[in-house]
């Protein structure tokens, strides 16, 4: 096209200069509109290789696995047999033996577990807390295993988006439970918070004023609460802390309330309180009524239930 225009031109001998930037400009746009149709199409080329070939979870260990690295189901029975990372110790306190995992049928995951379908629960070798995420929110439990602890708690605390999705080996176990085995860290993992035998859990409620015992109208009075589950393995559902607050108080603040009804607060920690070998702190803030007679004594309350008491 340009060359046509100037055909059509006049010939002008002083012109030639500006012709020539002219002409040297437009082969540079051109060489950059060719660039940019390279990138464009590497650009298709590298969205195409991830549609074909979209990310997989990782392999990487991690201490918190039960098993990593796990390609077959012959891996699983591979680590039994050696009792690789404990694994036996593991999987034989929630009832699987190498019966149920070698009954299991193929090599590769028959089932597919979604955080968020059902309250799954699965077992690691180490806290919420090693990660950032709080363990007493979620209601973790501990469990014994030998000179060691791990730990069960919902599958669901991993996540932080939405739900995950893990192939896992499903089966079940000795006492006809069912089980899966994840396939990206050998964790097993049950509905619900699982033991073949648990203990019953033995709940334990300590509250101390922290403040003068005299007070007087409009005072600000403060207790501590401490309370736990004392029973190793034990996971108490259901769990309620509840006090009770007198009439001639006001409430300023509870740490770590979940509802108040009333005159009653409560403390339920997700509904599950596992063992804990220290005690969970609460503080309770209140306000001494204007309306209190002289000499009144004021009593306050706390009590810790579960399903289980």
């Amino acid at each position: 096209m340009f060359k046509k225009l100037l055909a059509n031109l006049p010939f002008n001998p002083s012109l030639i200069d500006q012709v020539s930037f002219y002409c040297g400009r437009l082969r540079r746009e051109a060489a950059i509109r060719r660039l940019g149709f390279l990138f464009v199409m590497a650009a298709l080329v590298v969205q195409l290789i991830a549609t074909l070939y979209p990310a997989q979870q990782s392999l990487a260990a991690s201490p918190n696995d039960v098993l990593d690295g796990i390609s077959s189901k012959n891996d699983i029975l591979q680590a039994w047999d050696a009792n690789t990372h404990s694994i036996r110790d593991v999987y034989s306190k929630f009832g699987i033996t190498r019966d149920n995992i070698a009954g299991i049928p193929g090599q590769s995951p028959n089932s597919t577990v979604v955080s968020t379908a059902r309250d799954y629960w699965s077992v690691g070798h180490l806290p919420l807390n090693a990660f950032g995420i709080s363990s007493r929110n979620w209601g973790e439990r501990t469990v014994n295993i030998g000179n060691s602890t791990i730990y069960e708690r919902p599958l669901h605390a991993w996540d932080t988006h939405g739900s995950s999705s893990y192939p896992a080996y499903h089966g079940k176990n000795r006492y006809g439970v069912d089980f899966w085995i994840l396939k990206t860290c050998g964790n097993p993992t049950f509905v619900g918070p699982y033991l073949p035998v648990p203990p019953l859990p033995k709940l334990s409620v300590h509250k101390t004023l922290l403040t003068n015992a005299v007070v007087h109208r409009d005072d600000t009075v403060k207790f501590r609460l401490e309370y736990q589950n004392t029973k190793p393995d034990s996971l108490a559902t259901n769990f309620k802390l509840q006090d009770r607050l007198d009439s001639n108080f006001d409430l300023i603040s509870l740490n770590d309330m979940s509802a108040r009804n009333s005159s009653t607060l409560e403390i339920r920690r997700s509904g599950q309180l596992g063992y804990t070998s220290t005690p969970y702190v609460s503080i309770l803030t209140v306000k001494v009524k204007n309306s209190t007679a002289d000499h009144t004594i004021i009593c306050n309350v706390a009590t810790a239930s579960s399903d289980q008491s």
